[in-house]
C-alpha cells in the first residue's frame, strides 16, 4: 500500500431485510486494489436468519461482539459468543442466525470482497 494508512471514521450502516439487519462497511477493495482484506461489522436483530450463501474466492472469518447466535457452514452448526472466532472456507455455503439477543460480529473477507 505503499505506507498508505486507510482508516474509516462515522460509517453509516446500511440496512438489509427492512433493518432486521444491518451492515458498516468498514474497509473493501472499492478504489482499493492492494488491499489484502474487507472487514464490515454486522448486527442482526433478535431471532433473525441471514441468507444461505457463499463466496466463491473468498474465506471469511467471523469475530463476534456481543449477543449470541449460531453460524451454519455446510451442515455443521456452530455457536457464536462474544469472542468466539469462526473460519469460513471458500465455496462454504454459510447461514447466520442471532439469538435472543440479536447478534454483533465483524467479518474479514481475504481476498477482499467488494460489497
Amino acid at each position: 500500500m505503499d505506507g498508505k494508512q486507510v482508516i474509516s471514521h462515522e460509517v453509516k450502516p446500511v440496512l438489509l431485510a427492512n433493518g432486521e439487519r444491518q451492515v458498516r462497511i468498514l474497509l473493501d477493495a472499492t478504489g482499493q486494489s492492494d488491499l489484502p482484506l474487507a472487514l464490515a461489522q454486522y448486527s442482526y436483530r433478535p431471532g433473525v436468519t441471514g441468507p444461505r450463501h457463499n463466496h466463491t474466492i473468498a474465506t471469511e472469518v467471523y469475530y463476534c461482539l456481543q449477543g449470541s447466535g449460531v453460524v451454519t457452514i455446510g451442515e455443521d452448526v456452530y455457536s457464536l459468543a462474544p469472542g468466539v472466532v469462526v473460519y469460513i472456507p471458500p465455496g462454504q455455503d454459510h447461514q447466520t442466525t442471532s439469538g435472543e439477543e440479536g447478534l454483533e460480529f465483524l467479518a474479514f473477507f481475504t481476498p477482499p470482497v467488494r460489497f
